[in-house]
């Protein structure tokens, strides 16, 4: 019946999404200034960022005509670098003069983090670190951060959006985990090192190539691909990206899509498989503070279980960060479809905040949502039956820096009640890397 429901719910969402185009634009005001020469860009609020990180990001330029199409794209990608918790962009007439106006409010470059996290896979940890959103002045994001209890976690990360050249940008981390492995059922520590160079091809358009090298050691026998329970594990990989969205922290319109190509084994560990990931997000605008989300994500995998394919490297369907409303391993395989529509309602758009000494932005959303997935290893596996389908509804926090904290509440496990989930970021993002 849970599942029925799911589907049918996906299904009317579907139909609203290939059935309509933009069906409730944004407003298009026209400026008197609309085409007139651009003589000045003045910044506003800049204080402890760099002026080139900020004017290096915009499409306005001196000499060429005032568009509002441009300076909202300049608001945009801006807002990308997540060091500002208010931006706008204007024109002004001095003298007879035009100056564009880039007004900005900085959020705090460096923040302490007191870490609480909640996951299906390890239970609660608790700890705390220090984040920089904007180190060296840079826009540069850095944080470190160690958290205890139901895991031992120590993650360190780092990311520059443009090192050189045309937004050439560079991201690494290293993550050490010390858990009990409850998919699995095994004791588990493991390091998780990983690096991703990335680049506009056009202005919708961009590419990526990443590495990652992960050593796992297992307490039991039958996890790892090496008989001595101890993997080390090398992926290599490439991928790009479309995307349209209207806004990269509060996406109201547009579509973001990846196709990412993986090669485990490619050149040391015990691995050996190709992985194929397709991950599409569509947003689609019912009101000026209401918007649709549909998301699907195939992940799709060569070799087979316990000979190319490690057991602790297959998939688990179920909880917070897939298919919600449903318990952590209620599907596993080593590929997965997670398919969601979430119906949105910011009830505040984020706003310049500031608490005690603390600035940055804050805003509240509710949703609705229907998540309907599968895990599976062979094709006969992969049938309507073995689906499984969650609905609910969730409140969220969008917090400059940390993006959304959400607190969901769902059905779907038969003969379950209703299924409390807490997790961070977004969850289209989160599913993706939600174990590995």
């Amino acid at each position: 019946m849970r599942l029925s429901c799911t589907l049918g719910l996906l299904v009317v969402v579907w139909s609203v999404l290939v059935g309509s185009s933009e069906l409730h634009a944004q407003d298009n005001p026209v400026s008197p200034l609309e085409g007139r020469v651009i003589d000045e860009i003045r910044l506003i609020g800049v204080e402890y960022t760099r002026e080139f990180v900020v004017t290096r990001e915009l499409t306005s330029c001196v000499g060429e005509p005032y568009l509002i199409a441009k300076a909202r794209q300049d608001v945009e990608l801006l807002k990308r670098l997540d060091i500002f918790s208010r931006v706008d962009v204007h024109a002004v007439e001095e003298s007879g003069r035009i100056v564009l106006e880039v007004d900005v409010a900085e959020a705090t470059p460096i923040l302490p983090i007191p870490a609480l996290r909640l996951t299906d896979e390890d239970g609660l940890q608790i700890g705390a670190g220090v984040k920089a959103i904007n180190a060296f002045h840079r826009a540069i994001s850095a944080s470190a951060i160690a958290m205890f209890g139901g895991a031992t976690n120590v993650e360190v990360k780092g990311r520059d959006p443009w090192v050189t050249g045309n937004r050439i940008g560079l991201e690494a981390s290293f993550v050490y985990r010390d858990r009990f492995n409850s998919l699995f059922d095994f004791g588990e520590k493991s390091f998780e090192i990983y690096a991703n160079a990335s680049t506009y091809l056009s202005e919708h358009w961009r590419a990526n190539v990443r590495a990652a090298f992960t050593p796992l050691a297992s307490d039991s026998s039958g996890i790892t691909l090496d008989p001595d329970n101890t993997d080390e594990i090398m992926m290599v990989g490439a991928s790009v990206e479309y995307d349209t969205r209207d806004s990269w922290s509060n996406p109201h319109a547009g579509w973001w899509n990846e196709v990412v190509l993986i090669r485990s084994g490619a050149l040391v560990g015990d691995s050996d498989f190709w992985r194929l990931i397709l991950d599409a997000r569509r947003y689609v605008p019912i009101r000026r503070h209401v918007s649709l989300l549909i998301t699907s994500l195939w992940t799709l995998t060569s070799g087979a279980v316990g000979e190319e394919v490690a057991v602790w490297q297959q998939f688990g369907l179920g909880g917070t960060n897939s298919v919600r409303g449903w318990s952590l391993g209620s599907r596993t395989g080593k590929n997965q479809t997670i398919n969601t529509a979430e119906l949105r309602w910011n009830i505040r758009e984020p706003k310049a905040t500031k608490v005690l000494m603390l600035k940055g932005s804050l805003g509240f959303q509710v949703a609705m949502f229907a998540d309907l997935g599968h895990a599976w290893n062979r094709s006969d596996e992969f049938t309507l039956d073995n689906f499984i389908g969650g609905y609910g509804v969730g409140f969220r926090l969008m917090v400059t820096g940390m993006g959304l904290v959400r607190f969901d509440v769902a059905l779907g496990e038969p003969g379950a009640s209703l299924q409390f989930h807490v997790g961070g970021g977004e969850k289209a993002v989160r599913q993706r890397y939600r174990v590995r």
